[in-house]
């Protein structure tokens, strides 16, 4: 998994999306899935070089789609890499894209030419959403997805040690805006 842990989307990843994509690729793939999630790095590891190895020895990824996802280089980096991946597999469904927030115009080329699950619907991080109809709705889309990872898992290239890590700058950021004080 793909995300920026600051903001709004590592709240829901953390409180609500990482525990149903887990348990529900669990229930739905043959072999328990791997998933590398940054909350198990122990402090006082060496963090840029465990996401550096995991994302060496992954063979799908799961980006969380917002605005300040494409503005980080580390997560550049992991999609970046997976794209290369794709490329090199004969264009081999190993990226599944989930919108949290944003438009897809304004997301990179690169980004726009997959097609993602659209999450929009259920951005919510406050605590009620768990007791809510549309969470319904949510784990339904969570299932979907989890069953088109588990279809690709056998198309999916073998791991291979030749797989590059690419270092990506990001985007500019855009400008300051100063709002005066009230």
């Amino acid at each position: 998994m793909s995300y920026t842990r600051a903001g709004v989307a590592g709240d829901w990843v953390r409180n609500y999306f990482h525990g149903e994509l887990r348990g529900w690729l669990e229930e739905t793939m043959e072999t328990p899935p791997r998933i590398f999630w940054d909350r198990d790095i122990e402090t006082g590891q060496n963090w840029p070089q465990k996401l550096q190895d995991a994302l060496a020895r992954s063979r799908f990824l799961v980006p969380v789609f917002t605005h300040t996802y494409f503005r980080s280089r580390w997560c550049m980096s992991e999609f970046d890499t997976m794209a290369a991946r794709c490329e090199d597999a004969g264009d081999a469904a190993l990226i599944f894209p989930v919108r949290f927030h944003g438009d897809r115009a304004q997301f990179p080329e690169r980004a726009r030419s997959i097609q993602d699950t659209d999450m929009r619907d259920w951005a919510y991080t406050t605590r009620g959403f768990a007791d809510t109809s549309k969470y319904l709705d949510f784990v339904d889309a969570v299932k979907a997805l989890c069953q088109a990872i588990a279809a690709a898992v056998p198309h999916a290239p073998a791991w291979s040690a030749d797989w590059p890590t690419l270092q990506v700058t990001p985007t500019a950021p855009a400008p300051m805006v100063v709002v005066p004080r009230l």
